[in-house]
């Protein structure tokens, strides 16, 4: 199994935007080969911030479902992002 933590941060007055972006990958991503779970976060410390917390079997199947999105979908949603996110796969111990 493997973690996929994802940090994305909106600009000032966009973090309604972000989180409502964020929560709409939902059933998109959880019908992707190999995805378990997918939870949306904020961050109790930084207002700016959305965390999404995705399970899959592999980080193969990630990569392979990321790589299948297109490109606009990524556009149209970095509208409302400071930046690239801040991603981390973790494995569990």
């Amino acid at each position: 199994m493997t973690l996929l933590v994802n940090r994305f941060n909106a600009p000032a007055g966009k973090e309604a935007d972000l989180l409502a972006i964020a929560k709409s990958w939902k059933e998109m991503i959880l019908q992707a080969p190999g995805c378990k779970s997918f939870s949306v976060y904020t961050d109790q410390d930084s207002p700016t911030a959305v965390v999404t917390v995705e399970e899959w079997n592999t980080r193969q199947d990630h990569e392979a479902f990321s790589a299948s999105l297109p490109e606009e979908a990524m556009a149209e949603a970095m509208k409302s992002m400071t930046g690239m996110p801040e991603s981390t796969y973790l494995d569990q111990a």
